[in-house]
């Protein structure tokens, strides 16, 4: 039959390629490539419990703030994040927006020529690219991002290329095909995926994480699920990708909206930094409160009024601030929007990969 017409070594040279230019994908060519973030994690019965026992007679207890996120996946379902990212060359701009509640209505990160920002309903903050102060999350941002494009956009099929991951085994059977990755003995995944004569390409199902120094991820899995073919990008993308814990619960689920916008939108226009009194291209009119400006050149920590006045000017301070209660860069942010069990775990999945 058909299946047993496909030639394996048309399949893993298929593969090859694709991994070999799996770092191309990441230019959009100024299209603004829209996807969702289901935060579905939500701890066993036993552990909430646990949880809610910590707390008790603590009203400041870190665990409130994840208290309070899982019971509301629990009473709502999933915590919903819709994104948007231009990305050319080296300049990108994030764009994500909550559809709950407990932080910010948005947060919007971009790095553009020398210059890195990020803004929220009532705080800008801008730093020279590369000299961020400690805890501004853009270089964490950029890796997100590039993971979640990934997936979506060719089913993390070069995962590890970058740290020098090799392949130790490729099989093909039938229609189906195998592949093993490797770094040290300490990392591997698997990616199984499937063969359409018909598309003349292959697809990838399903990584399976094998052998990673946090043992938490043995067994843990990604799906990747309902490829399409998107005429406007001229490629293919994944519906939908779930990440499953390795009890099979799916803790986190990508699923692509769309590409938008012309292949003349200028990605520099994007990323220049927020001016106030002007508007954004993407926001609109955004009436901050606060400006940090930690450029070398400029350094200071602007407060305005309701009325748009600015009300205080001093000198940006690295480390200890002017103020008791500082946001310092988006980590804070980040934490309320995912509760800090779930950042936890993400980080350090992400050292893993």
């Amino acid at each position: 039959g058909a299946q047993d017409a496909v030639d394996p070594a048309e399949v893993e040279a298929w593969f090859h390629q694709e991994r070999a230019h799996a770092s191309e994908i990441f230019d959009l060519h100024g299209l603004q490539f829209r996807y969702a973030i289901e935060h579905r994690d939500i701890p066993s019965k036993e552990s909430l419990e646990q949880m809610r026992a910590a707390v008790v007679g603590r009203p400041d207890h870190p665990l409130r703030r994840d208290i309070e996120t899982f019971d509301r996946r629990l009473r709502n379902g999933p915590d919903v994040t819709e994104c948007s990212v231009w990305l050319d060359s080296d300049l990108w701009r994030w764009n994500r927006t909550f559809g709950f509640g407990n932080g910010p209505e948005f947060i919007d990160i971009a790095a553009g020529d020398g210059v890195t920002w990020s803004l929220s309903p009532d705080q800008l903050n801008i730093a020279d690219r590369g000299a961020a102060p400690p805890g501004y999350a853009y270089d964490e941002s950029i890796t997100t991002i590039r993971r979640d494009l990934g997936q979506l956009l060719n089913g993390s099929i070069g995962i590890g290329v970058d740290s020098e991951a090799e392949i130790t085994d490729f099989s093909v059977s039938k229609d189906r095909w195998r592949c093993r990755i490797e770094r040290g003995p300490e990392w591997a995944v698997v990616l199984e995926g499937h063969w359409s004569a018909q598309s003349g390409r292959g697809f990838v199902d399903i990584l399976r994480y094998q052998q990673n120094r946090s043992s938490d991820y043995v067994g843990a899995t990604i799906e990747f699920l309902s490829w399409r073919f998107e005429s406007k990008e001229n490629r293919w993308i994944a519906g939908e990708v779930v990440e499953r814990d390795r009890t099979g619960r799916s803790t986190r689920v990508l699923v692509f909206r769309n590409v938008a916008g012309q292949d003349t939108i200028d990605v520099s226009t994007l990323v220049k930094p927020p001016v106030l009194g002007e508007p954004d291209p993407v926001r609109g009119f955004v009436r901050v409160s606060r400006v940090e400006d930690h450029r070398k050149k400029i350094g200071q920590e602007i407060s305005i009024g309701s009325d748009g006045n600015i009300t205080d000017r001093r000198p940006t301070v690295y480390g200890k601030s002017s103020r008791v209660v500082r946001l310092v860069g988006w980590t804070v942010l980040v934490a309320l929007i995912c509760g800090f069990v779930g950042l936890r775990l993400y980080r350090g999945k992400q050292k893993e990969i």
